[in-house]
């Protein structure tokens, strides 16, 4: 690697990620996994420029490669101190104060450049597409990660429209407001019927037993009057299981809406 780092800050070119930024990002986690000194638990310190990071947290090496492709290096970051290097104090030239160069710096010897991993194969065809896949789907916004669990994503086809607009549209179709069952249907059904995922389908057809045994004929063979919007909004919120963290699954932004009692 030479005196040269300058690669650190040449991350993208024409929106993608540089064969050079890449292949210095491997080289400089071969550096830090070989400086077990520096480790927790197996684990290096993510120098990403995410505040949360900055060389103040401990991540898995791919963890750590995914953070530096999306955002950069902390800046000025070209003495690796924290992962191995001797600290070298920076020397300014004529007392010149202003952010030095990477030339100020004394690096370690060459690291040799290793093969990437499967993460990293095939530059132009993986981490690009990866690139352009993540801002696809960010802009169909097809996936969204609620805020209470940040460990289960819940997908959804509600697209970039609100689901308060969603729920205007089957307002202005039904004449009545919405149950929460028919806003969900909506905005996880595909038009050929399909639901996006397993979940969603079993969580549909809950909706449709318990609503087949509302309706079934009692012993005196009447037939029982069809639940209210209210009783199928109550229906709906045992089947996912109620309000957590003032939130309803499959309910969006509509939640505090319907379950205005129970999520107050």
């Amino acid at each position: 690697m030479d005196n040269d780092r300058n690669w650190m800050y040449r991350r993208l070119e024409n929106g993608f990620l540089t064969n050079e930024y890449c292949v210095g990002v491997e080289s400089f986690v071969t550096f830090a996994l070989g400086h077990p000194e520096c480790l927790l638990n197996g684990n290096i310190r993510c120098p990403c420029n995410q505040k949360k990071c900055q060389n103040k947290i401990y991540l898995d090496e791919d963890t750590v490669k995914i953070h530096l492709g999306r955002y950069g290096f902390v800046p000025n970051y070209y003495n690796w101190f924290f992962h191995g290097e001797e600290y070298i104090q920076p020397f300014y030239p004529n007392l010149n104060m202003d952010a030095p160069s990477s030339s100020s710096y004394r690096v370690a010897p060459r690291i040799a450049q290793t093969t990437f991993p499967d993460f990293f194969d095939t530059i132009e065809e993986n981490v690009n597409e990866m690139w352009l896949a993540r801002a696809v789907k960010n802009k169909d916004n097809r996936n969204s990660e609620p805020a209470r669990t940040r460990t289960e994503t819940t997908k959804h086809i509600a697209g970039s429209k609100t689901y308060n607009g969603h729920c205007q549209k089957l307002r202005e179709q039904h004449h009545r407001d919405p149950t929460s069952w028919e806003l969900y249907v909506h905005t996880h059904r595909h038009v050929d019927g399909s639901f996006v995922d397993e979940r969603s389908q079993l969580v549909d057809q809950a909706m449709q037993a318990y609503m087949n045994e509302s309706l079934t004929p009692l012993d005196d063979g009447t037939t029982p009057s069809p639940p209210t919007s209210g009783e199928v909004n109550s229906m709906f919120s045992m089947v996912v299981g109620g309000p957590k963290k003032r939130r309803m699954y499959g309910c969006g932004s509509m939640a505090s809406t319907i379950y205005q009692d129970e999520i107050a």
